[in-house]
């Protein structure tokens, strides 16, 4: 059983670091509420936030200096 949820945890984490939405990661580990796969993963989505913040000023900043 801990190999198993080893597994469901890399899943998790490798489709969240890699921008897919929560709800998506939600079903496909089979969690009957997203608040579930929200709270086990909330580092990894903290940190997906701030890439995407990251992300929207350098384009911002980028079109400002052009």
């Amino acid at each position: 059983m801990k190999h198993t949820q080893s597994f469901y945890s890399t899943v998790a984490s490798v489709l969240i670091a890699n921008g897919t939405d929560v709800v998506t990661v939600s079903k496909q580990l089979g969690h009957l509420d997203v608040s579930t796969t929200e709270t086990f993963y909330s580092h990894i989505i903290e940190e997906n936030k701030q890439k995407a913040t990251d992300c929207l000023a350098d384009a911002l900043l980028r079109k400002k200096q052009a």
